[in-house]
C-alpha cells in the first residue's frame, strides 16, 4: 500500500496504539486530516514501524483508484467523510469494523444492540448502523449509506444528532 500510494501521489495515515504515521506530515491534506481529528502524536512514516499499524487512512484516491487497493477480497475501501477532504478512505479488513466493535463492547457490558443508538455519516458506519436498534444516517452522509439506517436526520453541522435523539423522544 505504501509503495501503491508513492507511485500514484496519494496520502496515508496509518495508526498505531501511541503515533500516527503519514506519508507527508507537511502535505496539505496531511495537515488538515491531523487538525480535524485532533492528532497530537504525528511523524512521518517509515517501515520501521510497519510491524506495529493497527489501521490506515488513504487520502487523494480517486473513484478509479480504489480497486488499486483492493489487492485482497478481505479488504475495502470504506469513504470518510472529512469537511474539504474529498477521496478519502479507511482500508478495512471485513471481518473488521464500526459493527463488530459494537458487538464487542455490547458482550462485554452485557447490552442488547436493540438498547443502542448509532449516528453515522461515511461507508465506514455501515454496519454498526445495521447492527444497532436505532441506526441514523446523517443528513450529510454518502447517499449510498441511507439503506442501512433505520432513520435519517439532519446533517452533522445542522443539530444532528440531537434532532435524532429528539425523534425518539429522548431529549426535548
Amino acid at each position: 500500500m505504501v509503495a501503491i500510494s508513492k507511485e500514484k501521489q496519494h496520502e496515508f495515515v496509518m495508526y498505531t496504539n501511541k503515533k500516527s504515521y503519514f506519508a507527508n506530515v507537511d502535505s496539505p491534506s496531511s495537515r488538515y486530516f491531523s487538525e480535524t481529528f485532533q492528532m497530537k502524536h504525528i511523524e512521518n512514516y517509515t517501515s520501521d514501524v510497519a510491524d506495529q499499524i493497527l489501521g490506515i487512512t488513504i487520502m487523494n484516491v480517486k473513484e478509479n483508484e480504489k480497486a488499486l487497493y483492493q489487492f485482497d477480497p478481505s479488504i475495502v475501501l470504506a469513504e470518510v467523510k472529512v469537511n474539504n477532504l474529498n477521496d478519502t478512505y479507511d482500508v478495512l479488513r471485513t471481518n473488521v469494523n464500526k459493527g463488530e466493535a459494537i458487538k464487542k463492547t455490547l458482550e462485554r457490558l452485557n447490552i442488547t444492540a436493540d438498547e443502542t443508538i448509532a449516528f453515522g455519516d461515511g461507508m465506514n458506519d455501515k454496519e454498526m448502523l445495521q447492527f444497532v436498534g436505532e441506526g441514523f444516517a446523517m443528513g450529510n452522509a454518502n447517499p449510498n449509506l441511507f439503506q442501512f439506517a433505520k432513520h435519517k436526520t439532519t446533517s452533522v453541522t445542522e443539530d444532528g444528532i440531537f434532532n435524532g435523539l429528539k425523534k425518539l423522544g429522548l431529549v426535548h
